[in-house]
């Protein structure tokens, strides 16, 4: 997985590409860095149009950057996933977790 990020009003963006897999780990540490380092108030947005594919690891990251969004009183928007990524979601149901933006 690659990642970018910036800020805007609407609040903190990341920008992923690739794979979300179990050897991302690191860089899941480096955004709960950069989120503890935001403007908490607002939203954070992931932004998954480059997205290909994500395990069950992957899942597990966004339910860590949740909990951790939610204890800074904001919340996760996940935005424009490719159709294999959002059958993924919906198959864990995600959609009752996240807001999912297309």
């Amino acid at each position: 997985m690659e990642y970018s990020t910036q800020s805007d009003v609407g609040g903190q963006i990341f920008t992923l590409s690739g794979s979300l897999t179990f050897k991302d780990a690191a860089k899941l540490s480096e955004i709960q860095g950069h989120l503890r380092q935001g403007d908490q108030d607002k939203p954070c947005v992931f932004d998954l149009s480059r997205v290909e594919f994500i395990d069950s690891s992957g899942l597990g990251m966004f339910l860590k950057l949740r909990d951790q969004v939610l204890d800074q009183g904001s919340e996760i928007i996940l935005r424009n996933p490719q159709d294999k990524v959002m059958k993924v979601f919906k198959a864990c149901k995600y959609e009752a977790l996240f807001t999912i933006e297309n």
